[in-house]
């Protein structure tokens, strides 16, 4: 018995031994991966691109907490201003509707612009969005104050992703991607800490609770002073498209290296008076024989022509059986070329 409890005891000596080496293991896993994530991460922070990016990020916080008053400020300021039967979702509605129709449209009909220059245009559209709210103070005011500020951002938002990429150096574009929402969270912060106050300054609660059986009446000379209330975020937000402008030169991304050369780009096309293009033999059976190379005899023949020409060849001659050939298909030689003439 004594024997067994001290065998017993060994083994189980040895199991904790063992459980022990292996957390030993993962621990040193961990603290490699933790060691090598800190060393991207230094090299990603000194890196003048991450630089560029995050100075970008940073001035267009304002630019994104405008939507955020959409949220927040907007329906509040509608009904202390308008009462408890103000059109609160249906305003609200315009945005989603226009962003569903303009996006496509703007993205089809500006893809000439860079995507840092439909930023930068874009953002004046929506930093300017809220003035007509500061200059009237009507339920109107707020119908135009969505609709330009949904049509700017049907010009820059699809771009900022296109932005993040064009920045990014090779084999960092997940992380410039993952970054790219940042501005949005950081707008969130802002609007949560300016939308209390300015309603609490200028637009303060007058007491009537819209969502009770008996919302209550207004205090007596209670006035809504939306003018210095939407002046101040339009002062705030136009800080984004202004940054832009001044700092542009630095913010905007290098251009990219050209991909092809003139040379490659002549090397690629058939010579004008006649060419001669090798087709390549992928079966080794007869047919293989009968096209051995295409001669254009017609000058100024396009490169589509060319392309269309030997993909007809190839597939024609490809789908054939050699038992569909003639013997004078079968004895024709391989040196002997198939000439065609295509009439421009």
């Amino acid at each position: 018995m004594g024997a067994e409890a001290g065998a017993s005891q060994g083994v189980q000596r040895e199991g904790q031994g063992g459980g022990y080496l292996e957390g030993v293991q993962d621990a040193g896993q961990k603290g490699q991966l933790v060691l090598g994530a800190v060393a991207q991460i230094k090299g990603l922070a000194r890196s003048r691109e991450f630089r560029k990016y995050m100075a970008m990020c940073i001035i267009t916080v304002n630019l994104k907490a405008i939507f955020r008053h959409l949220d927040a400020t907007l329906p509040k300021y509608q009904v202390r201003s308008f009462g408890c039967s103000a059109p609160v979702g249906t305003v609200y509605s315009i945005n989603p509707a226009m962003i569903m129709t303009l996006v496509p449209l703007v993205g089809a009909a500006a893809t000439h612009y860079s995507h840092f220059d439909m930023i930068h245009y874009g953002s004046y559209v929506s930093a300017l969005a809220p003035l007509w709210m500061a200059l009237f103070t009507t339920e109107w005011a707020t119908v135009l104050f969505v609709i330009q500020l949904s049509l700017g951002e049907s010009i820059w938002s699809p771009r900022w992703y296109d932005y993040s990429m064009s920045v990014a150096p090779e084999g960092r574009e997940g992380v410039f991607t993952a970054m790219a929402s940042a501005p949005l969270f950081l707008g969130k912060f802002v609007t949560g800490t300016a939308s209390g106050y300015l309603l609490g300054k200028f637009c303060p609660n007058d007491g009537v609770s819209c969502g009770e059986a008996t919302p209550g009446s207004q205090t007596p000379g209670y006035q809504c002073h939306g003018h210095m209330l939407w002046l101040i975020i339009t002062l705030l937000t136009c800080m984004s498209p202004f940054g832009i402008l001044l700092f542009q030169r630095w913010l905007r991304p290098a251009a990219k290296p050209a991909v092809s050369t003139s040379q490659d780009e002549e090397a690629q096309l058939p010579n004008s008076s006649s060419s001669h293009i090798d087709v390549p033999s992928s079966r080794q059976t007869s047919q293989d024989r009968l096209v051995s190379s295409v001669v254009l005899q017609e000058a100024g023949v396009g490169w589509e022509e060319t392309t269309q020409l030997l993909q007809g060849q190839i597939s024609r001659f490809i789908s054939r059986d050699d038992s569909d050939l003639s013997v004078g298909d079968m004895v024709q030689s391989p040196l002997e070329p198939l000439s065609r003439s295509v009439s421009l």
